[in-house]
């Protein structure tokens, strides 16, 4: 028979112990991380993400992997360079249709989505 203190602990715990993890996690994560969300009717089979100042676009983010419609996906930053918010965002979708999101504040904006 568990006692009402150790029930009450039991409680405590399973509350404050999701709380830590999300902390945890939290601390790692980078500011410019972000969710897109396909809301299009097409696949997207490639995703590009560059700094607004940069020309090029850096590699498929997706590489084999592809987004399809009504999914999302989280993009993080594992080594960004500081100090940079705006990024341009690419995407390519079946029958190399393209769209692109330009001068995106990744240190404010948390979901991108693609209609």
């Amino acid at each position: 028979m568990i006692t009402q203190s150790l029930q009450r602990m039991m409680k405590v715990a399973a509350v404050t112990l999701p709380l830590i993890s999300f902390g945890a996690q939290s601390a790692l994560a980078d500011i410019r991380d972000f969710t897109v969300v396909n809301s299009s009717g097409l696949v997207i089979t490639h995703l590009y993400v560059s700094p607004t100042i940069d020309p090029n676009w850096g590699p498929d983010i997706l590489g084999v992997d592809v987004l399809p419609p009504g999914e999302s996906t989280d993009i993080v930053f594992p080594d960004a360079e500081p100090g940079v918010c705006n990024y341009d965002i690419k995407v390519t979708g079946e029958g190399d249709t393209t769209s692109e999101l330009t001068n995106v504040d990744l240190c404010t904006v948390t979901t991108v989505t693609f209609n």
